[in-house]
């Protein structure tokens, strides 16, 4: 059982404002998540802290997760057009909530470990500022929602706010040709709960940041 028993409702709602405000394009559209039974190439699984995450992965991750760090969520999916299954791991320290406590933010280190054949796989990169620190979200508590892995992108989803909410969402996409991926699109919606069908929407593009890759990417820094 998650113990975050809200985020499949928040993640569904997200998407149904993004799509209807056309945030959401064809190759960043959700893939089907949690589908155990479909063991074909290239289907999407996703695991969050609590969940039963299967051997063979744990096996695969945990000499990449550092000391007093566990699993935030775990997303096996295609990061490079490949049609393997690669692995999306974002981290977190053990006692982060405790360091928010005294106003000290942890970073939650993102991973992408990619499928070399044979049961390897191999740090391709990584980043420490892709995620929102666990009290970013505000009276809300820890925004992080999910990531979504499909043909190559990957997008990170938040949620926060108190009267007023927000949501933000990151996606790169991998470059064939630079063999790295690259910061692709970022944006979402704001409203406050007293009038939630008046909404604000941003989204920026490559056009408006440049090229980034993910590796220097800093949620941070607007």
């Amino acid at each position: 059982m998650s113990i975050y028993p809200q985020r499949t409702v928040i993640s569904f709602f997200i998407l149904i404002i993004l799509s209807a405000h056309g945030l959401i394009y064809a190759s960043d559209r959700t893939p089907s998540i949690n589908s155990k039974n479909n063991k074909s190439r290239g289907t999407t699984k996703s695991f969050e802290q609590g969940d039963n995450i299967p051997s063979r992965l744990l096996k695969i991750v945990q000499p990449h997760i550092p000391s007093n760090h566990k699993i935030l969520y775990l997303v096996e999916g295609d990061l490079n057009r490949d049609n393997d299954l690669d692995i999306l791991l974002a981290l977190m320290h053990e006692k982060e909530a405790d360091a928010s406590n005294t106003g000290k933010n942890i970073d939650r280190p993102l991973l992408l470990l990619v499928n070399t054949g044979n049961g390897r796989y191999r740090l391709a990169a990584r980043n420490n500022k892709a995620i929102y620190c666990y009290s970013c979200g505000g009276v809300y508590g820890d925004p992080f929602l999910r990531m979504v892995v499909k043909n190559g992108y990957f997008t990170i989803e938040h949620y926060g706010g108190s009267a007023w909410r927000w949501t933000h969402l990151i996606t790169f996409k991998y470059n064939t040709k630079k063999r790295n991926w690259f910061l692709h699109r970022v944006g979402g919606e704001s409203y406050h709960t007293s009038n939630p069908d008046k909404r604000t929407k941003n989204m920026k593009t490559v056009k408006d940041f440049g090229i980034v890759p993910f590796n220097q990417y800093d949620i941070y820094k607007k």
